[in-house]
């Protein structure tokens, strides 16, 4: 939990509102990897990396380059005085200490994280001035950063053309007018809402986790009712869903029209069925194509269980919805229908409610009817993989 701070309070004022800085809200916090641990990543094939490098200001194209790794060892090395920033994306998919920090803000459905991505660089390093259609909690790990802010979140129209800078291949602010100041230290947490301008810069050598959280996009939603309509929705406008309709970490909303009638166009009804699709929307994974997997007989695969050779892909996203009757599990885009009753409801929650478990988790639902379809579900969904 973090400190000096009331979860009810904060959706009541600030969600999706204004910015909060919450000082202290992890005492004595301690970066579960070093810095030299977490740039090593970006030496990887695996890891998506970049490292951005800026002038004293950034006001034309020459004062900012963008570099993708994976990098050579050598290359941090050399950049010598340069004011420089790495940015590693998914550091929860390589590191379960980090993918632990996640609980901390465990007041947000797992479903509505996208990843935790790590910042690190030197006193001035930036990534320039800009924001992001998504809301985002930043955790200081080390050193000290100043953040500066704008007043009021930016509309669509005033993220275009002339309020960009030309030539970058990033989306950079011409025309930013910071009102609000936070100096982050250790331990401290702040939240940025969709749509505010914001640019972070390093008062120090540092280390920060910036925690993004994913809404479906309101075209997303969209297309999978109704595509002819995509050409008038922007593409970053994203469903507006209300906090008081959350349950637990894993479950899609029972009320989740409540939310979706504050964003759906008055032109289109809503699909039949809304939690179902929404729950294959929302578990589709974003950057990771699903590959195919080994045959198994039923009977290989219960035996694989109790070898204790199953364990959970950090790349997957699950989660469930209860219906009258029946319950349905979204595993990577797809969905399983179960007989409801408690006990499966329970095995629900362990699948999806926590952020990682292995086999061993499952072994006391054994001689439970359904387990060998859901396991096998799980399987070729590659949301439990085996272990090699």
């Amino acid at each position: 939990m973090l400190q000096n701070f009331d979860s009810t309070d904060f959706f009541n004022h600030y969600w999706q509102k204004k910015p909060l800085l919450i000082k202290g809200a992890i005492p004595h916090f301690q970066s579960p990897l070093e810095r030299d641990e977490l740039a090593s990543l970006s030496l990887e094939e695996f890891a998506q990396s970049r490292l951005v490098l800026t002038g004293d200001k950034i006001e034309k194209k020459e004062d900012y380059l963008v570099e993708h790794g994976p990098f050579l060892p050598d290359r941090f090395e050399s950049l010598g005085t340069k004011n420089w920033n790495l940015l590693i994306q998914e550091v929860d998919h390589w590191s379960e200490e980090i993918l632990h920090l996640r609980n901390y803000f465990s007041f947000i459905p797992h479903w509505r994280f996208d990843d935790v991505m790590a910042s690190l660089g030197v006193s001035g390093g930036q990534v320039g001035a800009h924001l992001d259609w998504y809301d985002v909690f930043i955790l200081q790990a080390e050193g000290t950063k100043q953040w500066l802010l704008e007043e009021r979140p930016r509309s669509f129209e005033k993220f275009e053309g002339k309020h960009i800078i030309e030539d970058l291949e990033v989306k950079l602010l011409s025309d930013f007018s910071p009102k609000l100041e936070f100096n982050l230290e250790p331990g401290d947490v702040l939240y940025i809402p969709i749509g505010y301008a914001h640019q972070g810069i390093n008062n120090s050598t540092c280390l920060s986790y910036s925690f993004g959280l994913r809404a479906p996009t309101l075209r997303d939603m969209i297309v999978e009712h109704l595509k002819s309509e995509l050409e008038v929705i922007h593409e970053d406008e994203r469903l507006k869903d209300d906090p008081s309709t959350w349950q637990r970490p894993g479950q899609i909303p029972e009320n989740l029209v409540v939310s979706l009638l504050k964003t759906w166009p008055k032109s289109l009804t809503l699909p039949t069925n809304p939690q179902l699709w929404f729950g294959k929307l929302v578990t589709t994974p974003m950057r990771h194509e699903l590959s195919a997997v080994a045959e198994h007989s039923d009977e290989e695969l219960m035996t694989l269980l109790h070898n204790g050779d199953f364990f959970r892909n950090p790349h997957a996203r699950v989660a469930y919805y209860l219906g009258e009757k029946s319950i349905s599990l979204f595993a990577n885009g797809e969905r399983l229908s179960l007989e409801r009753n408690p006990t499966m409801t329970k095995l629900m929650e362990v699948i999806c409610d926590q952020l990682n478990f292995d086999g061993q988790d499952l072994l006391p639902f054994v001689k439970m009817d359904g387990l060998k379809l859901l396991l096998r579900f799980l399987y070729e969904q590659q949301t439990l993989l085996i272990e090699e």
